[in-house]
């Protein structure tokens, strides 16, 4: 993260371990919760789904406050 007016990550990964197909769905993840706590500051972070309402619909990725079992799932779905 580099502080700034603009907020910007660099996901550095072991090409060996994910595709960058696996490391998108990641991004995205991390991507919506901070659209989520920049569209409402006063939610809790470990309150947000950290998958997007239309992967959720198609049946993809975890729900719920974000805690081990969450996180477990996050990683399952990433890793698809």
């Amino acid at each position: 993260m580099n502080p700034g007016p603009e907020l910007a990550f660099r996901f550095d990964y072991a090409p060996e371990a994910f595709d960058a197909g696996r490391v998108g769905r990641i991004t995205g993840m991390f991507r919506h919760l901070l659209d989520t706590a920049i569209a409402d500051p006063s939610v809790a972070l470990g309150t947000i789904d950290v998958v997007p309402a239309a992967d959720l619909e198609r049946g993809a990725g975890a729900t719920g406050p974000v805690g081990a079992d969450v996180v477990a799932r996050v990683c399952e779905f990433a890793l698809e």
